[in-house]
């Protein structure tokens, strides 16, 4: 039996915790993950570049809830002008998250300047699947940052369309907790 058979025979005896939703009710974000996203890309805005990190979880049997477990942060992509990552990066990251059964929730990106989506945000997203997430912290994310209601947040609708939530709605879906707990 080949490597690539076993790795899938494999694939299908595990349970998956994770599923596809076209909408997810409520967003569970661990405060350490949020803000370690915050310093790597308040670190590239400090040498005036867009930064990029993806956040990756699972969802909850019903999938009305999502839990981000990992940050993912490229090593390559980055530029003054914009971040982009390539086909082989995006195949590799791929496999990964199939291998820890997460799949992507959102890419989470800077700006230089207090705006929402760019043209090259809307048609070279990380990803399309419907209900997929894109933030954008203005300002190279060098502005407090405690929480999403600074930032633009958009939900991908299909056909390359993107609708930006509105603040109030921000507030009910996203929850940034503090997961660490000290004794």
């Amino acid at each position: 039996m080949s490597r690539s058979s076993k790795m899938s025979e494999k694939l299908q005896k595990k349970p998956r915790r994770t599923r596809l939703a076209a909408f997810i009710e409520r967003y569970y974000i661990p405060r350490y993950l949020f803000e370690r996203s915050i310093e790597v890309l308040r670190k590239r805005g400090r040498v005036k570049q867009e930064g990029l990190v993806l956040w990756a979880g699972a969802t909850a049997i019903n999938a009305e809830e999502a839990y981000v477990l990992s940050l993912i942060v490229p090593r390559r992509g980055h530029w003054g002008g914009g971040v982009r990552l390539g086909i082989e990066t995006l195949l590799k990251l791929s496999k990964e998250l199939e291998k820890r059964d997460l799949q992507l929730l959102a890419q989470v990106h800077t700006h230089p300047r207090n705006f929402g989506h760019s043209l090259g945000d809307e048609n070279m997203a990380t990803s399309f699947r419907l209900g997929y997430l894109s933030i954008v912290i203005p300002d190279f994310a060098l502005v407090e940052v405690r929480d999403l209601s600074t930032c633009y947040v958009y939900e991908y609708q299909g056909n390359f369309k993107w609708r930006l939530l509105e603040n109030d709605e921000i507030d009910q879906r996203f929850v940034i907790e503090d997961f660490l707990i000290r004794v």
